[in-house]
């Protein structure tokens, strides 16, 4: 599936498609409908909140399939690539990420943690992480120290 053009310059956030999102279209009786990509690309546009896709965001993943799927080596390897690939995306935290499925934040956000380097852990507990589709804020510095 083709991720609708974004501009980094002028983005409040850099939103990373959930790969369940990138990969699998719509049902073909649905295809005449905007994807999940599209739609909140168009929305946060609307709303004067525009977000920015990286052009390298279809070679990380947020490590949950590694996770489920009892792959510790893959896990690993996905977990700490996310974070550095969020890191640089994000402006070294400065600017929130996005994420359009539950699973995918929970995976970031919590899942991931036992399996980053210490420098990636340093710089997951910057980074902040919104969940597009529950709306709900999660830092990582306040789950990580429990407030």
């Amino acid at each position: 599936m083709k991720l609708p053009v974004t501009r980094r310059q002028g983005a409040v956030a850099v939103y990373f498609p959930a790969c369940i999102n990138r990969i699998f279209g719509p049902p073909k009786a649905e295809r005449h409908l905007p994807s999940v990509p599209e739609a909140v690309v168009t929305v946060s546009e609307r709303a004067g909140q525009p977000l920015w896709i990286p052009p390298d965001v279809t070679s990380a993943c947020c490590a949950t399939v590694w996770q489920s799927k009892g792959y510790r080596e893959g896990n690993t390897l996905m977990a700490n690539l996310i974070i550095e690939r969020v890191w640089e995306w994000s402006d070294q935290g400065q600017l929130p990420v996005v994420i359009d499925a539950g699973s995918c934040t929970l995976g970031v956000t919590e899942e991931i943690l036992p399996y980053l380097t210490d420098e990636n852990l340093s710089r997951h507990q910057a980074l902040t992480i919104v969940d597009s589709i529950g709306l709900r804020l999660v830092r990582s510095r306040r789950r990580r120290h429990g407030g």
